[in-house]
């Protein structure tokens, strides 16, 4: 991304936008992919097997039945799997460890069924809608963007894109406070 925005050629938004998507990816390389209040579907098949939906902690540790609390500092969630199979192997003899990261998301908006999902980090942004009863008769679906922190992040042609190429909330590093909507009204908030 910053290599995208350094040319003489590029744009001042391409270069922005560049400059910001190389800003993200330094977070989430700094900190990880999980934050206080995430959830994550442990399962463990060894001795003992081991079966929970366990919630990131303010301290950004899980627990997992008695064993010690264990850091996701750092952690992204296509590591998460490998992750734990390492720190789980310090305590369980071979363990063969699944894990499945969730979002909380509320729906609101031009969308049959607003409310509240938790919903797989893999889920396609498509499925989600589709998961709240999909878009009302009248939504714009070509207007939609995806906001963090009220900044406009994804632009409406992206998100159509992203839709048409069948992409998911992770593949879209999808985060807990971001916006999807049209115009004024929101279609999705995370």
């Amino acid at each position: 991304a910053e290599v995208a925005a350094a040319p003489a050629t590029t744009t001042n938004g391409v270069r922005d936008q560049m400059r910001a998507a190389a800003a993200v990816i330094r977070q989430r390389l700094a900190v990880g992919d999980f934050n206080a209040g995430d959830r994550i579907v442990v399962e463990v098949a060894g001795q003992p097997p081991i079966r929970d939906t366990v919630r990131v902690l303010p301290t950004g540790t899980i627990r997992l039945g008695a064993l010690p609390a264990i850091s996701l500092s750092g952690v992204l969630r296509s590591e998460l799997q490998d992750y734990l199979s390492r720190e789980i192997g310090l305590y369980v003899r071979e363990p063969r460890v699944q894990t499945t990261p969730l979002l909380r998301v509320s729906l609101t908006g031009r969308v049959v069924h607003p409310g509240f999902y938790t919903v797989p980090a893999d889920i396609l942004l498509s499925e989600l809608i589709m998961r709240a009863g999909g878009p009302i008769a009248d939504a714009n679906l070509a207007e939609v963007r995806i906001r963090r922190d009220a900044k406009e992040i994804w632009m409406p042609g992206t998100v159509r894109k992203a839709l048409s190429e069948g992409m998911s909330l992770d593949q879209m590093d999808f985060r807990g406070g971001e916006e999807v909507g049209g115009g004024a009204e929101r279609l999705v908030q995370l």
